[in-house]
């Protein structure tokens, strides 16, 4: 929006400055479907040099635009700093709590999800568990509300909690493309922490539920 406002504002001053013939009127905005009504006269008595003159008008729009946008476009560093601006929130008068009760943490794909969300989310906390007799896990989350709105989505949506349609790889959601990661490390008998060779499957049971939620003081 204020892009727009400062591009008005500056059609504005140089149409006064035309009005006050400081600076020649532009030439008009020819296109194929308008140049008989525009030129008139001119494009009847040759239309084949008219229509030539309005291809090459089209064709300058086109490189000028396209020569703007190199200009304008943001380069791997700076596109990585501008979502790393956007993921910025104020916490200074208080933080986004949220407390996430999952029925198993033992696959190796939910930590790496779990802590690789938070780490790009700017999401700070910890995890309790408990081994026995179960593999309960509190998820304790703290961060600004957009974060945590993205985080709880992850927790209790796209999370394969069960491993279903498991696809394969981690993959984080800071990429250049934006895209929801949907895998895990290895395939769907991925191993424990302790060998390669040991599988590890996932639990059919497991779930995750948003216990609570609310603001907690910075």
């Amino acid at each position: 929006r204020q892009r727009k406002l400062r591009r008005a504002e500056k059609q504005r001053e140089l149409q006064d400055m035309q009005a006050a013939g400081l600076l020649p009127p532009p030439e008009p905005r020819l296109t194929l479907s308008n140049f008989m009504r525009v030129l008139g006269d001119q494009a009847v008595m040759d239309p084949s040099q008219m229509e030539q003159k309005v291809t090459e008008q089209i064709q300058a729009r086109k490189i000028k635009h396209e020569r703007m946008n190199d200009e304008r476009k943001l380069t791997r560093q700076q596109r990585k700093e501008k979502r790393a601006r956007k993921l910025e929130e104020d916490t200074s008068q208080g933080v986004t709590v949220a407390l996430y009760l999952v029925r198993d943490m033992s696959h190796r794909y939910h930590r790496t999800k779990v802590d690789l969300n938070a780490q790009q989310n700017g999401i700070t906390g910890g995890v309790l568990e408990v081994e026995r007799p179960t593999n309960l896990a509190l998820v304790i989350a703290e961060g600004g509300p957009k974060a945590i709105k993205r985080y709880t989505r992850l927790m209790t949506v796209r999370m394969k909690w069960r491993g279903e349609n498991f696809l394969g790889d981690v993959e984080s959601d800071d990429d250049d493309n934006n895209e929801d990661g949907g895998g895990g490390g290895g395939d769907g008998n991925n191993h424990e922490d302790g060998g390669d060779d040991a599988p590890q499957k996932f639990n059919p049971n497991n779930s995750c539920e948003l216990v609570w939620t609310g603001m907690g003081a910075k």
